[in-house]
């Protein structure tokens, strides 16, 4: 299985850095894979994916009746006045 290192690693002696590409057993691959290490090669980003557009959703807003900001906050506490 082809992966790619997402890390750097030492494996076998050999120390490979991030982006490095080399064909391993699937054991070992899916190890890497699990610890965080790597990545399938097989795995294509988002972006070469085909995906299908997906329709914009209706939100329905409600209007708001209650008060809103900085009155809110000291609705119902009684004025002291200055000093």
């Amino acid at each position: 299985m082809n992966i790619v290192f997402l890390k750097n690693v030492l494996l076998d002696g050999s120390r490979y850095v991030v982006g490095d590409e080399i064909d391993v057993g699937d054991d070992v691959a899916q190890q890497l894979i699990h610890d965080g290490l790597a990545k399938s090669e097989s795995a294509k980003p988002l972006e070469e994916k085909k995906l299908k557009p997906t329709k914009p959703r209706k939100t329905h807003t409600k209007p708001t009746t209650n008060s809103a900001g900085i009155e809110a906050a000291f609705a119902g506490l009684p004025d002291l006045g200055e000093g």
